[in-house]
């Protein structure tokens, strides 16, 4: 038996959290600027080792807790078997990744017909590939759910998007048919207004800067940031996500960032290799290199240690670009301040459909983008591409998460329109219960094709906004429904090779 990965699942049935403290303190983001569900593991040192070998007063207390019970497959487990005989095994739910040889899968299938348990079957049960018969998986993720999208105790997130126009021109823009304008000196007061009531000295707080393009209007961020942190004699714990094209970063307002804003994080989009970066981007022609621009730029972060968060565009016209632009990207790979991933860019408007990078595809595109980040050096670890247990709500499900737009009106995600249809409140009367809002908070699964799903604790219901738009180029559902072959296949290379993920020829 191989334990690539060992039960993350913290122990929600003891009464003190702090007799958990360490788990829940992996489980829970509690710095909600770091929170990444793209970077990997978010509990460090899981790997399983404690369960290979057990000490045998250990087993034996498990064997009289479970003496007499029947012990069957968690409805979690997601399983594949090789030619050579090997069966990786992923669950979902504990996130336990094993690989089983013949003898050993024999016996997992066999599992449970014994009063007296075997020494094989406690590990199974520790990983949470076996369970109770009458334990109730599903109960539990649900508890785990409520107490995350209810919680008080995080940090408050407040989306304020500064100006709705941007610099750039990007085709696939999702809010082309957004108001272009830049919030007024009026709006923001009234923002800082709606901040001050509704935080507390004692919060902390992450601001996240979202447009349009938020750096064009940064002197609206200056405002709002110096005007919160005044009202509260500068004892505010707080700190910016800057979500941007780069266009407009400047030396200066790296300082400014860094210094004023307090910005932990930038999120930046990469949509190609230098001219076809430039080319989609559509910034004004005045000379300047976009794309080397950006590199310079995220190297100018880097080194004032705020952290940078690489977004790949791809679609079926430049992703044979990415190992170009992996390989721009390797000085900074080593960086404990950078991040690259890619994703998919959805359609908008009438742009011919396959041009697009659809979920049907996602098995083949997976691989190749998996397979060129380990031949690059950026992903070093198979943790690094498995399955991740969804840690918490979707932030805009979550009670203490809010959207402010240019207009000082309220909204709840940042995907979805700001249309004044969709209004939660605004900066003057806050936030009203109305069927938008409850919308937004109600978490309970009612589709009955998600309840029974093995990809629940994944993905928590899926992506409300996706669902809502029901087009085939998006799926409210997590990739892995439509790439766990792939990361199968890639679990078993990994361990088969001694830790080596090669491109394929």
């Amino acid at each position: 038996m191989k334990i690539v990965r060992g039960n993350t699942l913290p122990d929600y049935t003891l009464l003190s959290q702090n007799a958990n403290k360490l788990a829940i303190a992996g489980y829970l983001r509690h710095e909600a600027w770091m929170y990444k569900p793209i970077m990997g593991m978010n509990i460090a040192e899981v790997s399983g080792e404690e369960i290979y070998e057990i000490p045998q007063p250990v087993v034996e207390k498990i064997q009289r807790t479970l003496k007499g019970a029947k012990l069957i497959s968690s409805k979690y487990n997601m399983k594949k078997r090789f030619d050579d005989g090997k069966t990786v095994i992923i669950n979902t739910l504990t996130e336990a990744v094993t690989i089983l040889d013949e003898k050993e899968h024999d016996l997992f299938l066999n599992a449970g017909n014994y009063s007296d348990h075997s020494y094989f079957e406690v590990q199974m049960f520790l990983l949470g590939l076996l369970i109770r018969e009458n334990d109730n998986e599903s109960f539990r993720l649900e508890v785990i759910r409520n107490r995350s999208a209810y919680a008080t105790s995080g940090a408050i997130s407040i989306f304020i998007y500064p100006t709705q126009d941007c610099n750039a021109d990007c085709s696939y823009c999702f809010q082309k048919n957004e108001k272009k304008l830049t919030m007024t000196k009026e709006t923001a007061d009234n923002v800082v207004r709606y901040i001050t009531r509704n935080v507390s000295v004692n919060d902390e707080v992450v601001f996240r800067w979202f447009g349009g393009e938020p750096l064009v209007a940064a002197e609206i961020i200056d405002h709002i940031v110096e005007n919160v942190s005044k009202h509260f004699d500068h004892k505010l714990k707080f700190s910016s996500i800057v979500t941007t094209n780069g266009y407009a970063i400047t030396d200066d307002l790296i300082v400014r960032a860094k210094e004023k804003w307090n910005a932990k994080k930038f999120n930046m989009t990469i949509d190609g290799y230098m001219d076809e970066h430039n080319k989609r981007k559509g910034f004004p022609n005045n000379g300047i290199d976009a794309y080397q621009k950006l590199l310079n730029d995220i190297q100018k972060l880097i080194d004032n240690e705020v952290f940078v968060v690489a977004r790949f565009n791809c679609d079926k016209k430049n992703l044979n670009q990415y190992p170009e632009v992996l390989n721009d990207l390797l000085g900074f790979r080593e960086s404990n301040k950078f991040h690259i991933y890619p994703t998919t860019l959805r359609r908008i408007s009438n742009q011919p459909l396959e041009d697009y990078i659809l979920p049907h595809d996602y098995a083949w595109f997976y691989d190749l983008v998996y397979r060129e980040m380990f031949v690059h050096g950026f992903y070093t670890s198979i943790q690094q591409i498995l399955p991740l247990r969804r840690r918490g709500n979707c932030m805009a499900c979550l009670m203490n998460e809010i959207l402010i737009n240019a207009e000082g009106n309220l909204f709840k995600c940042n995907q979805h329109s700001t249309a004044d249809s969709c209004k939660v409140g605004d900066c003057r009367t806050g936030v009203i219960f109305n069927q938008n809002y409850l919308n937004w908070l109600d978490v309970s699964i009612t589709e009955a094709e998600c309840k029974k799903c093995p990809y629940l604790p994944l993905c928590d219901g899926g992506c409300k906004s996706y669902r809502s738009e029901n087009k085939p180029e998006v799926s409210p559902c997590v990739h892995e429904k439509y790439s766990i072959n792939t990361i199968f296949n890639l679990v078993h290379e990994w361990v088969v090779n001694d830790g080596k993920i090669l491109r394929k020829v």
